[in-house]
């Protein structure tokens, strides 16, 4: 169980970065800037000195697995800090989906617990603010810029040791 496990932790970190582009596109270098730019926006997990940026749909069956895997695993969040962007995959319509978490009172609790088939979607009770709105176009804009088509999709900052 364990090396399927890891086998699958392999393919979602090393692999599925490449498959999706994340690299292929653009260089770390040029992509790393636009993240900073939504780093505030993320829904964090983990405390690894190595930065994970994902891009989930939270509808987006791979997505769910992935953070999944993640919440299952105290090693990957002692060895990753993930930041996870939510961005609406075309064929899911997640968009009010995504409101809803971010709207919550804790985002994290209510996309972790939604994502995980733990508690239904928050109800939104009132009207999405404006601020809601203002962060799901900031990380639309970023994600075209960058060049994310699949869910997730994932880049990794590795931090050089000193």
């Amino acid at each position: 169980m364990k090396f399927l496990f890891f086998s699958l932790l392999s393919v979602l970190l090393f692999i599925v970065p490449y498959a999706a582009g994340a690299t292929a596109k653009k260089p770390l270098n040029e992509v790393l800037p636009v993240l900073l730019t939504i780093r505030d926006d993320a829904i964090e997990l983990g405390k690894g000195p190595t930065d994970v940026y994902a891009f989930i749909d939270p509808r987006c069956p791979h997505s769910r697995d992935f953070v999944g895997m993640i919440t299952e695993s105290d090693k990957m969040q002692e060895r990753y800090h993930y930041y996870f962007f939510l961005y609406a995959h075309p064929m899911f319509k997640s968009e009010a989906v995504i409101n809803a978490i971010y709207n919550a009172p804790r985002p994290k609790e209510a996309m972790l617990d939604y994502m995980q088939g733990r508690a239904p979607l928050p109800k939104l009770n009132r009207l999405t603010p404006p601020s809601i709105h203002v962060k799901v176009a900031r990380i639309k804009t970023a994600a075209e810029q960058i060049g994310v088509d699949k869910r997730p999709y994932l880049i990794l900052d590795k931090k050089k040791q000193p």
